[in-house]
């Protein structure tokens, strides 16, 4: 059994967005975004309800999905769930699924290698068909010729959020793996006025008091480091290279602090970036201070035992330990409540 939890930095959890939020007379709003390889509709539910579950909130009702396509592609759908509490708390969920902007393309690309998978060995054949065909194909599309497509779904998400949003409000994101990289780079895009896909059915002004009110990004699966060699133009040292989607998105938001008072007294300074990583998931990374922090932006890493079993002590499962965050109750509790020092009734045990 597995039981590596380690912290770098203090974090709030969404139990204080909530409180900010309501104080406020607003509504916290969470954006689900989901990483590489194949997501159905409904991954985030597991997480949310436990996180609900701990901060005494119940599911009132869901919105219809919203589908998303142009030009007869399927680009994925937007599913809304509202929470409260008792205490007038209220938290809107939005969850984009965007697998369907791929699925069909790495099906017909990969058609051929499958016809040879009876030939591999059971391990390596779930290996190459999960880890490699369905979930490393999605970044290489996304930093080839393809991102454009991919962010048009996340716009759409976007764009359903800011449907909704007051000044109010409170803006928190959870990301999964790709999913982080791919919401900074369409939120700089969206915060600069341009369009995706041709389209561009948002106010650019709009979406930079969004980013504003938008005061801490939890990514699950971490993988910034890795996404961001794509950026890097010369040799230089990767600190030393320009600035990335996410520095110019701390600054966006600095320049568009929240109007209220109440809320300008209690946002946090920075935008506060928090970083979930297994130490046994091959594809995730913890967040590094000399090219993530700056005065725009604050980070946490918890590198937590998601997948807590090994086998015969010597392997752990990469694909379980990237995306078994909705079956961890620290992982849970940790976005829920934060982590404060050395206080571990803020964390409860893996059971």
């Amino acid at each position: 059994m597995l039981s590596v939890r380690r912290f770098v930095n203090d974090f709030e959890g969404l139990n204080a967005a909530v409180s900010r939020s309501s104080s406020a007379g607003g509504t916290l709003r969470i954006l689900f975004v989901h990483g590489m390889g194949h997501h159905a509709p409904g991954y985030s539910q597991l997480l949310m309800q436990g996180i609900a579950s701990r901060l005494n909130l119940s599911n009132n009702e869901s919105s219809p999905r919203i589908p998303i396509a142009k030009e007869s592609h399927d680009y994925g759908e937007i599913n809304i769930a509202n929470y409260s509490g008792s205490d007038g708390k209220r938290v809107r969920v939005y969850e984009l699924t965007w697998s369907a902007t791929t699925d069909e393309i790495k099906t017909k690309q990969f058609a051929t290698d499958a016809t040879y998978a009876s030939n591999r060995v059971l391990v390596n054949r779930e290996l190459k068909a999960q880890l490699i065909d369905d979930a490393l194909a999605d970044p290489v599309l996304y930093i080839g010729r393809y991102r454009n497509h991919m962010q048009f779904p996340l716009m759409r998400a976007v764009e359903a959020v800011l449907h909704d949003y007051q000044p109010q409000d409170e803006i928190a994101i959870i990301t999964y793996s790709l999913g982080s990289y791919m919401c900074y780079d369409t939120l700089l895009k969206m915060s600069r006025g341009e369009s995706i896909m041709g389209e561009k059915a948002y106010s650019a002004d709009v979406v930079r008091d969004l980013i504003g009110h938008t005061n801490y990004v939890f990514m699950l699966a971490n993988q910034l480091p890795l996404l961001e060699l794509s950026e890097v133009s010369n040799p230089l040292p990767l600190k030393q290279a320009s600035n990335t989607a996410v520095k110019a998105l701390a600054e966006i938001r600095r320049q568009n602090k929240p109007r209220s008072i109440l809320q300008r007294q209690q946002t946090p300074p920075a935008l506060h970036l928090v970083a979930f990583s297994d130490p046994n998931d091959l594809l995730s990374y913890p967040l590094d201070q000399s090219s993530i922090s700056t005065g725009a932006i604050a980070y946490s890493n918890v590198v937590i035992s998601v997948e807590r079993s090994a086998i015969l002590g010597i392997f752990v499962s990469p694909l379980t330990a990237h995306t078994g965050h909705d079956k961890s109750k620290a992982v849970m509790d940790l976005l829920a409540f934060g982590h404060q020092g050395t206080d571990r009734k803020t964390v409860s045990e893996h059971r």
